[in-house]
């Protein structure tokens, strides 16, 4: 992570760390925040960081969670990237307005876009009438010994970062990424799961 200013897309950076804020849950997580000299966006299981000069319009939030704390040191990881997988095809459930209202389906009333955003993760398109859904379904994915939560993958291999595994046998800890390009790093918490086994 560079210390001093350097150029940087400042709309990239917006748009990467909108992706990485949370639609829903707690109000802490729906937009950056500034905390001890770095910007911070959080949906709960991924965390990104910026220093604060890449992201100079975002401000102090009141009760922002004490992000600094978290493991980002690069040398608690490996030197080697791991790849992400081919991720499996988005499945989308059919959207809400094409479910039965009173025997028929409500055609004529589109969602918008803007009704879809309390949605966790960028809209879909519904297979049935082609408007903006909800998100993909969950499923679970493997990298490594750890399984992740395949929407939280895709938003950052859609963004292009780079995985490096945590060093030790803990396939609990998180992961961390980092995008060069942006002066972007960050973490990206495994679910509660052991290889071979269900949810712990």
């Amino acid at each position: 992570m560079s210390k001093a200013p350097k150029h940087v897309n400042t709309e990239a950076v917006h748009i990467a760390l909108s992706m990485c804020c949370g639609a829903n849950g707690l109000h802490q997580f729906r937009r950056p925040f500034l905390y001890l000299g770095h910007v911070y966006a959080s949906n709960g299981p991924i965390c990104a960081r910026v220093p604060a000069w890449a992201a100079p319009w975002v401000g102090e939030v009141k009760n922002s969670p004490p992000c600094g704390e978290l493991p980002f040191d690069p040398v608690l990881y490996a030197t080697t990237s791991t790849l992400f997988h081919q991720l499996p095809k988005p499945v989308v459930s059919k959207c809400d307005r094409c479910e039965v209202t009173n025997g028929k389906r409500n055609e004529d009333w589109p969602p918008s876009y803007h009704d879809l955003l309390d949605f966790d993760g960028p809209p879909q398109i519904c297979r049935r009438c082609g408007m903006y859904s909800a998100s993909e379904e969950s499923k679970d994915v493997q990298i490594g010994e750890a399984w992740f939560n395949v929407r939280n993958c895709r938003k950052l291999a859609t963004l292009g970062a780079v995985m490096y595994a945590p060093l030790g046998e803990n396939v609990l800890k998180p992961w961390r990424w980092e995008m060069p390009e942006l002066h972007m790093d960050g973490l990206l918490a495994p679910l509660n799961r052991l290889p071979g086994r269900g949810a712990i």
